[in-house]
């Protein structure tokens, strides 16, 4: 990619993380659905990024809407970033700060990264602030076809 070695090229994208959802089927009825209860809309949004040659998986972010959800009661330490956000959704200023992070830790390494990301409203337009990290968006409608973390 341009000069960067496969360990120097990244991706990051957004999934939502439906952690109530209902099955809407299950393998003990084949080919049966499953009636009753209310889909839940309570989601999480998680943001994962990885270099290519996968040597390098960034700590996760997740995004809730709670400040302080009860379920980390009593957690001394997560294995995530966690942020809060009304409606649980990226921002920019959420995706702002994971880049500060990820450029102070490429800086902190004497690294050169390329990071490619969709073309989500999220994603700042302008990143000059950035030192160690060259921001490069997808071209419109080719996200399903060419973002690697949008293939699984």
């Amino acid at each position: 990619m341009g000069g960067y070695e496969p360990h120097d090229v990244y991706n990051a994208d957004e999934t939502g993380l439906f952690f109530n959802m209902l099955p809407d089927r299950t393998m003990a009825c084949k080919g049966k659905s499953c009636h009753g209860g209310k889909h839940s809309k309570n989601r999480l949004t998680v943001l994962l990024c990885v270099n290519s040659d996968g040597s390098d998986k960034q700590v996760p972010i997740v995004i809730g809407k709670s400040p302080k959800p009860r379920c980390f009661k009593n957690v001394k330490k997560l294995p995530t970033k966690y942020h809060t956000n009304g409606k649980a959704w990226m921002t920019i200023e959420i995706f702002c700060s994971s880049l500060h992070s990820l450029d102070a830790q490429m800086g902190a390494q004497n690294r050169q990264i390329i990071l490619l990301v969709d073309n989500c409203a999220a994603h700042p337009k302008d990143t000059s602030f950035l030192r160690n990290v060259k921001v490069v968006r997808y071209l419109e409608n080719c996200t399903s076809t060419l973002h690697p973390l949008d293939l699984v």
